[in-house]
């Protein structure tokens, strides 16, 4: 893996700004299941953030990426990393790398437990106005994400994520073996429909 000082300057050189404006921090810790990858963030301004993956070869992907150099980072992950199941155990590691290669990694993967942890504070993610219809939502939209095998070797995911508009977003990703083909996302919650905690 690359010095800190030397992946500033590459990041510089990639955006065309000063090294000097070129804040990288570690935030690998995201993403545990990662081992031979590192992933960097670096903010220019306080809207703008940007992330790093460090590959096993020294190179660097910019994060978010679109379409199909998003499938095709997501794919070099999963060859690199044989620690992703992708048989149906543990479905919240693909999930979770798919949707930062794609979005980035603010916001939150739906499931019971972030249900569960939840459960303290959901009156002030739930607007008054939505009441009981805004707390039956919540819950529906937090459902676990599903990883189905089938017998020939292709599988589906599926997963909820709750953004930082405060919508939450639907994915479903197809694949065959330990590749991805498609990835589709469509908004199931509008934006502003909760109030985002954690801005």
């Amino acid at each position: 893996m690359a010095t800190p000082e030397s992946l500033a300057n590459r990041v510089a050189g990639i955006l065309g700004r000063p090294v000097e404006e070129i804040r990288l921090a570690d935030v690998s810790m995201k993403l545990p299941f990662l081992t031979r990858h590192r992933v960097h963030m670096n903010r220019l301004f306080p809207n703008q953030t940007t992330f790093w993956l460090e590959r096993p070869d020294g190179g660097l992907d910019q994060l978010p990426a679109e379409g199909a150099k998003a499938i095709e980072i997501v794919n070099s992950v999963l060859q690199a990393e044989p620690a992703i199941a992708l048989d149906g155990h543990r479905p919240e590691n693909p999930a979770t790398l798919v949707r930062w290669v794609h979005r980035g990694g603010q916001g939150f993967l739906a499931s019971k437990e972030f249900l569960a942890k939840q459960q303290p504070s959901l009156k002030t993610w739930i607007p008054p106005a939505l009441g009981e219809e805004g707390k039956r939502l919540f819950t529906e939209s937090s459902s676990d994400p599903k990883l189905i095998v089938a017998p020939d070797g292709t599988f589906e995911l599926t997963f909820n994520w709750f953004n930082t508009a405060g919508g939450v977003e639907a994915w479903r990703g197809q694949g065959r073996g330990r590749a991805f083909s498609a990835v589709d996302v469509q908004q199931k919650v509008a934006d502003r429909t909760f109030n985002y905690l954690f801005a």
